[in-house]
């Protein structure tokens, strides 16, 4: 599988390196066009933008956008499982390091409905400034982010045609996450 010939399971240490190893080679990169990379820059931005802004619920949005623009695949808007696949991606590429699944798939998909809300007049933007959440989303984007750092450096950043090496990366991913270790706290120390 992938995720054993390129060693997902990898220790903090290790993970922080490839992470600083993402960010420079982001850095430095001149594509000529769409790739890979190009996810995680989005995703940067997004995260940045929403940690400037003061108001709890527009944050939600921006948050819930950069975890999207890592997990959505083209041409799944025909399935109608988007939300589904939104709040199982990012709970896996979570828990493959943190464990506890199912606390942040309930995590993602509160904070995708509550963005859905938002976004489709349920709920005001403008006048709403105390989030209906019972958690921090940053804390939920942002080891999402992490682990996806190293999953795309693992498939290769510079690919332009990624897609579908993107839909199995995931798919890989949550098969892995099925196992029983996932759902407790402790994985890194298994």
């Amino acid at each position: 599988s992938f995720y054993a010939k390129a060693g997902w399971k990898t220790t903090y240490p290790n993970c922080f390196m490839i992470f600083a190893l993402t960010i420079t080679i982001l850095f430095w990169a001149d594509y000529n066009k769409e790739c890979l990379g190009d996810r995680l820059i989005d995703a940067f931005y997004w995260f940045g933008d929403a940690s400037r802004d003061n108001n709890s619920s527009a944050q939600v949005v921006k948050l819930v956008t950069a975890m999207e623009r890592l997990v959505t695949v083209k041409n799944e808007e025909k399935n109608g499982d988007i939300t589904k696949n939104f709040y199982s991606r990012v709970s896996c590429l979570i828990a493959i390091y943190h464990g506890e699944i199912d606390k942040w798939k309930n995590q993602a998909k509160k904070s995708y409905e509550l963005r859905s809300d938002l976004v489709h007049g349920s709920q005001s933007l403008y006048n709403t400034y105390n989030i209906e959440l019972d958690f921090d989303p940053f804390k939920l984007a942002y080891p999402a982010i992490l682990s996806a750092c190293i999953g795309f450096y693992m498939l290769d950043l510079e690919l332009n045609s990624y897609e579908k090496k993107l839909k199995n990366m995931y798919f890989e991913l949550s098969e892995l996450c099925k196992e029983e270790k996932y759902k407790t706290k402790e994985v890194m120390n298994s």
